[in-house]
């Protein structure tokens, strides 16, 4: 057949219980958005570990800057 080796043994990657993770884990991040208007993407990773869901930081930030859900900052003048 003339395929190379790494076609044989290649599995393909389960984009599908990604997109199905990120989804749950977005759902609850805009949960605790809207719980705490002010909290910033560091406290949001914080209350997720609180809660047990291990997430890095700049996984939440990603998701949190996708869904518009970033707090505006407030400025004194």
């Amino acid at each position: 057949m003339k395929l190379p080796r790494s076609n044989y043994y290649y599995t393909p990657t389960a984009s599908i219980w990604k997109d199905k993770q990120d989804a749950d884990l977005r759902d609850r991040i805009e949960q605790i958005v809207c719980e705490f208007a002010g909290y910033g993407y560091r406290r949001v990773t914080k209350q997720l570990h609180r809660e047990g869901i291990l997430v890095n930081h700049k996984k939440a930030l990603r998701i949190i800057r996708e869904s518009s859900l970033l707090c505006a900052i407030k400025r004194s003048y």
